[in-house]
């Protein structure tokens, strides 16, 4: 399903995509939590978000959501407490 889905992509429609991602989360809150064993994209690749909180997890891969996905659940709500928190602040 996942190679059907890239397939289809187009190209054309991506272009500045990733300019247009970092601007949005310089303005809010982001967490990222990155799959080291990733055949496509490096560990290293992660930094590029800048301000945002990056999570490593070196046993998974580009799936993480797949293969382990209460941990990521754990992750975004401790993330998203955190946040509602903050702005109760």
């Amino acid at each position: 399903m996942m190679l059907q889905l890239y397939r289809g992509i187009n190209a054309r429609d991506f272009k500045g995509w990733e300019e247009r991602l970092l601007d949005l989360m310089a303005q809010v809150p982001t967490t990222v939590l990155w799959g080291d064993k990733s055949p496509f994209i490096t560990p290293e690749r992660a930094e590029r978000f800048g301000k945002a909180q990056v999570e490593h997890f070196a046993d998974y891969s580009h799936w993480l959501p797949v293969e382990a996905p209460d941990l990521v659940a754990q992750r975004l709500d401790a993330f998203l407490q955190g946040q509602q928190g903050q702005s109760q602040q």
